[in-house]
């Protein structure tokens, strides 16, 4: 992945890691959140996203890509975030090929997936509680 080789990965080059698709959007997060050098993730803190994308099942990890996914860090992520991370999911499946996806099915799906407390937002003990996150989360 460190095209350059100097020991660090710009979002360009996390943007080629193979464990999972990765949207532009979502990769801007990953470096928003994690403590960055000059703009570049050292391996530490590569390996805190490695350990979270291929163990999204533990707490731990769910915690993680939640704190990434709750860009207004409020304790929670509603139809907002959904919109806001899946319309570039959406449209990479429509740039393959695939068929458009209605975002508010998916919005739809992932609540009655975890059935939240709250009907209007989802929380990271609704996530954990729901024994659904690791799929949750791959969405």
């Amino acid at each position: 992945l460190d095209m350059d080789g100097n020991g660090m990965l710009s979002q360009q080059e996390l943007l080629q890691y193979e464990g999972a698709y990765l949207t532009e959007v979502f990769v801007r997060r990953v470096f928003e959140e994690c403590q960055t050098y000059d703009g570049e993730m050292d391996f530490n803190s590569f390996l805190d996203f490695v350990i979270a994308m291929e163990h999204r099942g533990t707490k731990p990890a769910m915690q993680y890509l939640f704190r990434l996914l709750d860009i207004r860090k409020v304790g929670h992520i509603g139809n907002f975030e959904i919109h806001y991370f899946f319309k570039h999911v959406r449209q990479a499946l429509v740039d393959n090929g695939h068929p458009p996806v209605d975002v508010e099915d998916v919005k739809d799906e992932i609540f009655d997936m975890v059935r939240p407390e709250n009907p209007e937002f989802i929380t990271i003990d609704d996530i954990v509680q729901s024994n659904v996150g690791e799929t949750v989360l791959s969405i």
